[in-house]
Order: structure tokens, then sequence, then C-alpha cells
């Protein structure tokens, strides 16, 4: 970002993130800038060593599984598939959640891997199990919220130029306020994203070229 905007000169009329990418996008617009503090505070929180990944205590809890349940309770699928159709099938689980809608033809499921499993067949679509077993993006982490808002409550920067912020908890700009966006960004990390709607939200507000500054080009493909 900070090539873009100094070498090159390309300023940004607005901004999108997705999914954790809404804490990335304040970093690298400098709207977050006490990394040494927030780096301190990440590596001593629970969150991402065993509430949401290891132990995955959360939704251990959520779900009232024995503590002598195994780790592999918790999987992630990239389905090609409507949203419609999977939210069809997911009226006959408690505990598969539809987390990511990536375009209308590919979405990713998470939950029992063989609730997951049974989805998927039934669908009968194509489907890749993701690489990642991090739970976010669903209520069974809700009770992680107050967590999440304490990592995200950075003091926020002034930046230079008119640059609109959105976030996926609203799909609408984001005030650069402390509170609002440490609550913007916790909300979005405990609810489903949906980038067909982030992007198109945009769009409608005048948004032409989009530019991904990211590795592997994912959102482009997308």
């Amino acid at each position: 970002t900070h090539v873009l905007r100094q070498v090159f000169k390309v300023q940004p009329d607005m901004t999108v993130g997705y999914s954790l990418g809404e804490s990335s996008v304040m970093w690298a617009m400098q709207v977050w800038r006490n990394s040494d503090q927030a780096r301190t505070t990440l590596h001593n929180s629970p969150l991402f060593h065993t509430r949401l990944s290891g132990r995955k205590d959360a939704v251990r809890e959520a779900w009232g599984l024995s503590p002598n349940t195994g780790d592999d309770f918790w999987a992630s699928y990239v389905l090609v598939a409507e949203p419609a159709a999977v939210y069809d099938q997911l009226a006959h689980e408690t505990r598969v959640y539809l987390t990511h809608i990536n375009t209308p033809t590919e979405v990713v499921i998470a939950g029992d891997p063989v609730a997951c499993q049974d989805v998927i067949e039934r669908l009968g679509c194509q489907s890749v199990r993701a690489p990642f077993e991090t739970v976010i993006h669903n209520e069974a982490i809700m009770s992680e919220y107050d967590e999440f808002y304490r990592l995200y409550h950075q003091p926020v920067n002034p930046i230079s130029g008119s640059v609109t912020f959105y976030s996926a908890a609203d799909y609408e700009p984001l005030r650069l306020d402390r509170d609002l966006v440490a609550r913007s960004v916790a909300r979005v990390s405990c609810k489903q994203v949906n980038f067909p709607r982030l992007i198109h939200r945009a769009y409608r507000d005048g948004a032409r070229v989009f530019i991904e500054l990211w590795p592997g080009s994912t959102c482009t493909r997308w």
C-alpha cells in the first residue's frame, strides 16, 4: 500500500477488506500504527491459541462437547454451489455454518466434518477441504466478541486524503472512530461475510477500478 501510494502516486478513494482483511486495511492505511503493542496483545490473547485454534474451546463450549472430545471436530470446505442451495441444506443441520460467500457460485461451509460431508453429498457439488481450521465467521463464536473487540480497540489516526472505508459488518461505509472500528471488525469476525455484497456496495458508490494488494490474487479471481 505504501509503495502504491507513495511511489506510484495511486491514491485510493475507497478501501475494501475481506474477512480478516478488514483489520489489514487499518494497518496498511495507517489508521492503526501501534503495531508493537498490538502484537503483544495478540500474542498474550488466548483467542488464536486455544479459543478459535488448537483446542477450539469456543466451539467446545458452544456445542457442549465433552472435555475428552478429540480435536477433529471442525473443518472448513470450499464448495462450488449457490448460497441458496446451501441454505436449503443447512436447514437440516445444527453444526454446519455458511461462513463465506465468495461468489454467486462459490461458498465456504464449516463445522462438524461428518455433517459437512453430508451437506456436500446432498448438494452433489464439487468441494475441497480448506487448508485451515481456525474457527471464524459463525455464531458459534459469539462468545469471543469481547476479545475481538479488545484486540481491535486500537488508537485511530487521521489519514491524508478523502478515503471511504467499507465494512462487512453492515455493508456500509465505516466512520473512523476507535470504538466504531473495533465494534465493526469484531462483528465481522463473528458473522458470515459476503464478498459480492461488499463489492457491489462499493460499485454502487462509484468504484470502478479495483486494485488487489494481496498475494495470490484471490479476490481478483472472484
